[in-house]
């Protein structure tokens, strides 16, 4: 039957309308898109994942930055510091004290029984002090004598100060009382009260302290030797001496 122009033509039927479409797994995750918008593919450069930004990175900058500018600092202030002490020191450092004997008499000196020694010596010893910019303080001043190895007698004098740039004397006595002594050590001391002239060795220990200011002080141990040659009892004067002093 032959249709009229104006009824449209029935739709035709797609044989596969009613049946379900097999999609492939592909095709099941791929997103659907819409019409009219065509999907390009992905460029590889931009595929990849971008880090997330993290505010806090550039936030530790400047504070590292900082740090690092303060610990120079500090390190710079910490050498100059030093460099200026060392100069200060150098400056100033005090010369060590001269010592020496100015005079020194045998009074007595006799043997008991051939080994115990009795005697006493006098002496007037002398403290310098070369520098010119600070006083030396003498807090422990020790004297001991000695016969060869052995030693006869001690004293121990008082503190003291010595000016800059003067010098103290200061006299004391070494009393030897019943000490007794090796017998060669007897019959060498015998020999030399007869002929002279006797031999006698002085010790000191000395404690010093200069000091360069209210916050600066400098303490230093000394130790002198002093080789004493003398006349014999009763003149017992002294000869010749011969000392060195060393910190």
């Amino acid at each position: 039957m032959p249709l009229r122009p104006e009824e449209p033509l029935p739709p035709r039927r797609n044989p596969n309308s009613g049946r379900p479409l097999l999609l492939s797994p592909e095709d099941q995750q791929r997103p659907p898109h819409h019409e009219g918008y065509k999907s390009e593919p992905t460029p590889w450069w931009t595929s990849q994942t971008r880090p997330a930004h993290q505010p806090g990175s550039k936030r530790t900058e400047p504070m590292k930055l900082s740090a690092t500018v303060c610990c120079a600092i500090l390190l710079i202030i910490l050498i100059l510091s030093g460099l200026i002490l060392l100069l200060v020191y150098l400056s100033n450092r005090p010369h060590s004290p001269y010592f020496d004997i100015s005079a020194a008499t045998l009074n007595t000196a006799s043997l008991d029984m051939g080994y115990s020694l009795n005697g006493d010596l006098a002496v007037v010893v002398s403290f310098t002090n070369p520098s010119k910019k600070s006083n030396v303080d003498f807090s422990y001043v020790m004297f001991e004598l000695f016969f060869y190895n052995t030693l006869i007698a001690t004293e121990h004098i008082e503190p003291f100060i010595v000016p800059k740039g003067m010098s103290m004397f200061t006299s004391f006595h070494l009393v030897s009382s019943q000490v007794p002594i090796e017998m060669t050590q007897s019959q060498e001391l015998q020999l030399q009260l007869g002929n002279g002239p006797v031999l006698l060795n002085l010790r000191g220990t000395f404690h010093a302290r200069s000091d360069l200011g209210s916050f600066m002080r400098y303490s230093y141990w000394l130790h002198t030797s002093c080789s004493i040659s003398l006349n014999s009892p009763p003149s017992g004067y002294m000869r010749a001496r011969r000392c060195i002093t060393r910190r």
